[in-house]
């Protein structure tokens, strides 16, 4: 093999560590999507190659949205089915649809009217807030109540854990998108964030469940193969659990110019959505004829049927269950054990009759379709396909109402009607996270589901202030007034007469990059509104239909530095009066959220002119430089005269009309909201300490009653497989333990298990429990080693032997090497230092295991062994290493004791030459014999070595 080819593997193993290095590593980045409804919630997740919904520990792709709370001294915080059971015992305890409860104040029209009619728990009012509020008795962990940020906390802490317990993660995932209803407020999504930062989430993005759906239908849905040109509306129908959405949506094929790639594109046209509707509507039109009957058995000297809670609870529960029964069989029955003590309720119903009992429930049904279809101005021919989601979409009668209305046979199904919403929240995720390189094929363009309007003020602070601001003394005759505009973003408005009003965006208008910029004429500071506009079925969005309440507001602003910057423009045009362009930026986050995030104002002022030579001067310093070249060169020394001094414009001699603009940041201060109106949990920073310090403590109880159960599980399966082991006539450790050993482990073990089974309870400490399991364990495992050592103690030994017959070697490899140096080096003399330690080494430890073995033997089995195999393993490793490190020193002591002494040898032979060569003739035949007789010895020497 040539020098050539042994640096082939060399080469390949430097390119393949390059590559190796630069290739990106695989990524252990996750994110998630969360869908939680009023019933159920579920969580997609995206980690690697996986894509698809967390199964929760009963291995369910949905868990109940249930927090529940056991009473007693114990206290325990539940969560999804084992909450849900609860309802039937404590009502009042167990909480669900949280979610209407967010950014409202206690007297809301959803709450009054309908929310506290039907939960089976109470709604309290936090005063400093004027916000809702969850009593809840937990003297354990000193609360009194929990807010619904709490308890949307929890639910997300649970769904994060769920996705993280699906990858083998511990702790959370913490990037996510949330679905949320299209309807949802800034109020609403504000408090929304505050309970997704108290479970420890990073939102990156809100969106809507019909646009999610859209996502998710442009991944799977029959648009994959549209033309190019060609178009598509799709409306997603959903009806959950509480309400009811309609989404209509436009899919489009069109090509990049750039890219020449064709991308298709979704197109939100339009929302609508009816907060009455849903399959909790069912479940309380039930429970409401149950009720009836009950009144019957009331009347007849059983009241209490009515007023107990949990009785409601129980009829609610069960009349939820015969729903579902009713949706697949045309006959049921609603039968409940013990509603009330000793009294069983059982009453038959059929499809029929529970569709009398929904009628003009069912009647509503395909109104959000048909609203969302007129508002577009869309007629039903013209749409493509009507998908139908969420679970009450399985109600017979809700499809054959919705289908009449449509005038079709069948609903399309390209899509999961429970599980497309959560997969297009997740791929939405994944298009937005940092570590997660996936793109969407779908380009999703979001409208607003509703109008917004702002209003511009004059920022009045003193009474004298605004006396002057009345006299009128800075208005600009020629300006145009106008005291509102619609569509008037990215466009100079010239009207600045205030108050001015306009419509920042219209329902359905494309949100586009989010950015919309006002301006405005004005010569004072401004006071800036923005607010929702009064659109027709919204009066259980808002506390008010007033277009002008508070409840409408979404922020309000204080713009400051626009008399300054009024005046700075004044005195560089060189004006007396006049005003400026002032530019108000708005901006809505991924969340869904408006606000004004920048304000700017025009200042116009004379533009810098450079310094400019006349061409005499110009002439002059060119003389100038050629007398100074000439005396250079000419070697006299002497300097030139200094070139005359440049003519510079001063402002008088400026250019007029040359004027340069530029943008001045005015102060932006956001106002907090108005005393008695909702204010965020994270207004106030003793709320929210509050809140987290709730949480936490919490938290701490469930993982201290998890330990605690860690720890008494751990006991009782160790008690039990040891009683088992104990019993087993078959099992090694009866020869190596004897009758008496064996009693004495089963009685200690059945103690424990006496105490689990009488004294042990919720109240025992953790510490207990460890404690009688290491106490037992102790025991044990003395056996156990026994157990394990009779077949390891043999090997162990016979391990260490064949190491120290290989150290044993040392002694006569250095006597071979000093037999190979006349002249012995340095680095050989170290070397035989360290050699002799290792020799050392070696006879104490043959030594110490004659002795153990020795002792070992006159032991029986079930002693205590007089030494482990783990005590002979560890000198076998100590010493095999000292073998390696001193053998690769010795070699590397070797050679270069071998280059020294081939030096020296060289050495001698070139000085014997030159002595040759310089001595004189008539001595050069003797000289000539002594060196033939000197070269003679030296080969033999140097063939020794």
């Amino acid at each position: 093999m040539t020098p050539q080819h042994r640096l082939i593997p060399l080469i390949f193993l430097i390119v393949l560590s390059t590559v190796l290095l630069i290739l990106p590593k695989p990524t252990t980045a996750a994110v998630i999507g969360i869908d939680l409804g009023a019933d159920f919630y579920k969580v997609s997740l995206i980690h690697g190659s996986f894509f698809d919904l967390a199964l929760n520990a009963a291995s369910q792709r949905k868990t109940p949205a249930f927090v529940g709370f056991t009473d007693g001294s114990d206290e325990q915080r539940l969560y999804g089915d084992q909450a849900r059971r609860l309802t039937t015992r404590s009502p009042h305890r167990v909480f669900s649809d949280i979610l209407p409860l967010l950014g409202k104040t206690p007297s809301h029209p959803l709450l009054v009217d309908h929310y506290s009619k039907n939960a089976p728990f109470a709604l309290g009012k936090d005063e400093t807030r004027n916000a809702v509020i969850l009593p809840i008795s937990l003297p354990s962990s000193n609360i009194t109540y929990l807010t619904p940020e709490e308890l949307l906390a929890m639910l997300f802490s649970q769904a994060s854990s769920i996705a993280a317990a699906s990858i083998g993660q511990k702790g959370q995932v913490s990037d996510a998108v949330l679905v949320i209803p299209a309807y949802m407020t800034h109020t609403e999504r504000v408090a929304l964030y505050d309970a997704a930062e108290l479970a420890g989430l990073n939102i990156l993005a809100l969106i809507p469940e019909g646009s999610a759906a859209a996502l998710n239908y442009g991944l799977m849905g029959d648009v994959a193969s549209l033309e190019e040109g060609k178009q598509q509306r799709v409306v997603f129908y959903d009806l959950g659990a509480s309400t009811s959405k309609s989404t209509l949506v436009q899919f489009s094929k069109t090509k990049d110019p750039k890219t020449n790639k064709t991308a298709l594109k979704a197109d939100i046209e339009g929302t609508y959505w009816d907060r009455t509707i849903g399959g909790r509507s069912v479940d309380e039109a039930l429970t409401k004829y149950f009720l009836e009957l009950n009144a019957d058995i009331a009347a007849g000297g059983r009241p209490e049927v009515l007023s107990d809670p949990r009785a409601r609870a129980k009829i609610l529960s069960e009349s939820r269950a015969l729903k579902h029964v009713l949706s697949a069989n045309q006959e049921g029955r609603l039968f409940i054990e013990g509603l009330i003590s000793g009294f069983d309720f059982v009453r038959p119903l059929n499809r029929t009759r529970l569709e009398a009992l929904c009628r003009d429930l069912i009647e509503k049904v395909p109104r959000p379709v048909l609203e969302v279809l007129a508002a577009a101005n869309v007629p039903l021919e013209n749409v493509t396909a009507f998908e139908m989601l969420g679970g009450a979409s399985r109600i017979p009668a809700f499809r054959a109402s919705l289908l009449r209305a449509l005038q079709r046979q069948t609903l399309d199904g390209h899509i999961d009607a429970e599980e497309a919403p959560v997969l297009g929240a997740v791929v939405k995720a994944a298009s937005l996270s940092s570590g997660i390189r996936v793109q969407s094929n779908v380009d999703l363009r979001e409208s607003m589901p509703r109008g917004i309007q702002f209003v511009i003020e004059e920022l009045k602070e003193g009474e004298e202030e605004t006396e002057k601001d009345s006299t009128g003394e800075d208005r600009d005759e020629d300006s145009n007034s106008a005291s509102s505009t619609e569509a008037s973003w990215m466009e100079p408005v010239l009207g600045h007469k205030l108050p001015y009003s306009g419509i920042l965006y219209n329902s359905s208008t494309p949100v586009g990059s989010g950015k919309r910029i006002v301006t405005v004429r004005v010569a004072k500071n401004l006071k800036v509104t923005l607010r929702y506009l009064k659109e027709q079925g919204d009066h259980l969005d808002f506390e008010s239909d007033d277009p002008t309440s508070p409840a409408r507001e979404i922020a309000t602003y204080h713009v400051k530095g626009i008399p300054e910057a009024v005046e700075a423009n004044r005195k560089g045009q060189g004006l007396t009066k006049g005003l400026t362009r002032t530019h108000l930026a708005f901006f809505v986050s991924s969340g869904g959220l408006l606000e004004l995030v920048h304000a700017e104002s025009d200042v116009r002022e004379p533009a810098p002119v450079k310094a400019s030579f006349s061409s005499s001067t110009s002439a002059s310093a060119s003389a100038s430089s050629s007398s100074s070249s000439s005396s250079s060169a000419s070697g006299s020394g002497s300097s030139s005269a200094e070139p005359e001094a440049p003519t510079i414009s001063t402002p008088e001699t400026r250019p007029k009309g040359k004027l340069v603009k530029k943008l001045v940041k005015l102060e932006l201060i956001e106002l907090p909201r108005a005393d008695g109106d909702w204010k965020r949990l994270k207004s106030s920073p003793e709320e929210w300490a509050a809140a987290k310090g709730r949480l936490a403590t919490l938290d701490r109880r469930d993982r201290d009653r998890r330990e605690k159960e860690e720890a008494r599980n751990r006991l009782e399966q160790y008690v039990f497989g040891q009683l088992d082991i104990l019993t087993d006539e078959e099992n090694p450790l009866r020869e190596i333990t004897t009758e008496d050993q064996r009693q004495e482990f089963k009685e200690e073990l059945s103690r424990a298990s006496t105490w689990l089974e009488e004294e042990a309870s919720s109240q025992t400490p953790t510490f207990e429990f460890r404690n009688r399991y290491g106490a037992l364990e102790r025991i044990g495992s003395a056996i156990a080693s026994r157990v394990s050592e009779k077949d390891r103690r043999p090997k162990a030994i016979s391990e260490l032997r064949s190491v120290l017959i290989d150290a044993a070697g040392l002694e006569k490899n250095m006597t071979t090497l000093q037999d190979m140096f006349y002249d012995y080096p340095e680095e050989l003399a170290v070397q035989m230092e360290k050699a002799q330690k290792i020799l050392k080494t070696v006879e104490t430890y043959r030594n110490w295991l004659d002795d153990k073995v020795k002792q070992q033997d006159e032991k029986k089995p079930h002693e205590t062994p007089a030494f482990s195999s783990a005590e002979v393993e560890a000198r076998s490793s100590l010493l095999r290493s000292q073998l390696v490190s001193f053998t690769s020193n010795l070699v590397k002591a070797v050679m270069s004791a071998s280059r020294s002494v081939s030096k020296s040898l060289s050495y001698s032979a070139s000085a014997s030459a030159s002595a040759s060569a310089s001595a004189s003739a008539s001595t050069s035949s003797s000289a000539s014999t002594s060196t033939s007789e000197q070269a003679s010895a030296e080969p033999d020497s140097h063939e020794d070595l």
